[in-house]
């Protein structure tokens, strides 16, 4: 049993003596492997997933704790008639969906044994839930070959749906309401474990190899080779000293779990393209719970840089300010005050985390200089964006997003 026999690997999830076999392969994104099992009689599909990057049970335990958590909250809430649990895989689906949930053919693919999130207009949103091996555990290590460390595994349903492009306004709002009922729902999880990651607000810890003094050196004495790029990592620098200025109020502001990393390639859309399922709670953590709503706003922003809309799309985009404006009310008034006016700042801090991070992995001889040159212009396409629009965000989000 190793990762290069998927079908051998599920077998350890399904009951004995079920048949399965992979029905296609799909892509895993940077963080993980995935596979496409069908099993049984009735041809339930699932989702295997091998996680790639890193091989830490406690991060695991986490994250598929936060997702059963998820689930529970929905059982608890729908009654009775809703099945759909985290027992051992079966063979087939429930009515009502809630055991043939699982994620669509994207990228960075997780499962879901549905967990759903009601919301306006009975909208329901699915979020992965893993299935239990036999001994209740619900990942198993995987032999890696001689001279590697075992991986970790786990294994969910599949639900139909594709990757949105994310760049019309009617999809924005989906996708902002996805954001908003997420967030609501993950304020009242409770698990007794402790999350591996740490909130962004504390930006000397995105890498061990950049404390803050290192990555203030590094801006203000670039290397040769980002030295074109000098305005860039002096702008850079100012914004981190400012952040650093902030955190004693950022830390009083309402904390609550958050996903961390809501974007196009973490949810899926149905053929309507309504936002149906949330993917990938690998970063899933503790953090200020404003920051969701932050980490998307910076990849709204993200699409106005050359290259960074889907150019298929292209011809379907539209400026910057509807984008926001469709996100924003989509997400509803669900933020305070004091969360309202930490925005333009928080969304700075993801692209400056962002920039860290790969910078971080560039010293570790992971990442390339034309990554790093990258990321600081897209923290520097930020910095100037918010600069010429702050104003503009600031009224649009006590518009849509601040309590009453």
């Amino acid at each position: 049993m190793s990762e290069n026999h998927p079908e051998q690997l599920a077998a350890l999830w399904l009951p004995d003596g079920t048949p399965a076999r992979v029905l296609e392969l799909a892509g895993g994104g940077k963080n993980n492997t995935t596979r496409i099992i069908e099993a049984g009689p009735e041809r339930t599909r699932y989702v295997l997933r091998v996680y790639e990057t890193h091989r830490d049970e406690a991060k695991l335990a986490f994250e598929h704790a936060v997702l059963l958590a998820l689930a529970e909250l929905r059982r608890e809430e729908a009654g009775p008639a809703v099945s759909g649990g985290a027992g051992r895989a079966g063979c087939g689906g429930s009515e009502d969906g809630a055991g043939s949930g699982g994620m669509g053919l994207a990228e960075s693919m997780s499962g879901s044994r549905t967990g759903g999130v009601s919301g306006p207009a009975g909208m329901r949103l699915q979020t992965p839930v893993p299935q239990r091996l036999p001994d209740g555990a619900t990942f198993a290590r995987v032999p890696a070959g001689e001279g590697s460390a075992d991986k970790l595994a786990a294994l969910f349903s599949y639900t139909e749906g594709v990757n949105p492009a994310l760049v019309s306004e009617a999809q924005l709002e989906s996708f902002g309401r996805a954001v908003g009922l997420l967030s609501e729902r993950l304020q009242r999880v409770r698990v007794p474990l402790q999350p591996a990651y740490r909130p962004y607000y504390e930006l000397e810890h995105t890498h061990p190899l950049c404390p803050p003094h290192s990555v203030a050196a590094f801006c203000a004495e670039p290397p040769a080779a980002f030295r074109p790029l000098g305005a860039e990592l002096l702008a850079i620098r100012d914004r981190l000293r400012q952040a650093g200025e902030a955190l004693p109020g950022l830390r009083r502001l309402p904390h609550a779990l958050v996903h961390g990393d809501l974007n196009a390639s973490n949810v899926l859309a149905d053929a309507d393209g309504e936002i149906v399922a949330v993917l990938d709670f690998e970063f899933v953590t503790r953090d200020l719970r404003v920051m969701e709503l932050a980490v998307c706003l910076s990849d709204v922003l993200d699409a106005d840089e050359p290259g960074g809309a889907d150019e298929r799309s292209a011809g379907a985009r539209v400026p910057a300010r509807p984008r926001v404006e469709a996100l924003l009310r989509g997400y509803g008034a669900r933020l305070t005050a004091a969360e309202v006016e930490a925005l333009p700042l928080l969304v700075l801090l993801r692209r400056l985390d962002v920039f860290i991070h790969f910078l971080g992995r560039y010293w570790d001889g992971v990442d390339t200089e034309a990554m790093v040159r990258e990321q600081i212009a897209s923290a520097a396409s930020h910095i100037g964006w918010l600069d010429r629009h702050t104003g503009q965000l600031m009224e649009l989000c006590r518009r849509y997003v601040l309590v009453p």
